[in-house]
């Protein structure tokens, strides 16, 4: 689970291998990230630099993992 630097966006994971993207003061999941067949979102962070709204994640496929970088737009 990670807070956005400006403290709007909240990103968890779940068990279940699936993350969402929160907007704190509404307290619904703006959207689900999607996955593959097989794959767990295990870690979701987002950048500290406040440039732009990077989000980081790991995902592990079998003995596989990976990062994958989102850029989302507000």
């Amino acid at each position: 689970m990670d807070i956005s630097l400006d403290s709007v966006f909240l990103a968890t994971t779940s068990i279940d291998g699936s993350a969402k993207i929160w907007k704190i003061d509404e307290g619904v999941p703006l959207t689900s990230l999607t996955r593959n067949t097989g794959e767990k979102i295990e870690c979701c962070r987002f950048s500290r630099d406040g440039t732009k709204p990077f989000l980081f994640c790991t995902v592990q496929k079998a003995i596989n993992i990976f990062a994958i970088i989102l850029i989302f737009e507000t």
